[in-house]
């Protein structure tokens, strides 16, 4: 996760954002303890495949999730 926020802030971006499934706790534990915030929902979907190889059409609600990356950057960059 730390190279893929290093990547955006080398494009020039201040902040990193995704979209987690409401459902998915183990993954929100994760991204709120590296720093996310939860500032909206989306509906989404895809196509997923089932055990008998027969392709579907996934929907769920998604959090979106957002990390300002300024403050962790400049943060590193002090001594001390």
């Amino acid at each position: 996760m730390m190279h893929a926020e290093e990547v955006v802030r080398d494009h020039g971006c201040d902040r990193c954002t995704l979209a987690v499934e409401e459902s998915n706790d183990g993954a929100l534990r994760l991204y709120r303890r590296l720093g996310y915030d939860v500032f909206g929902t989306e509906a989404a979907e895809w196509e997923q495949e089932s055990p008998d190889g027969r392709t579907y059409l996934y929907r769920c609600q998604c959090l979106l999730m957002q990390r300002c990356l300024l403050d962790s950057h400049d943060s590193a960059d002090r001594p001390g």
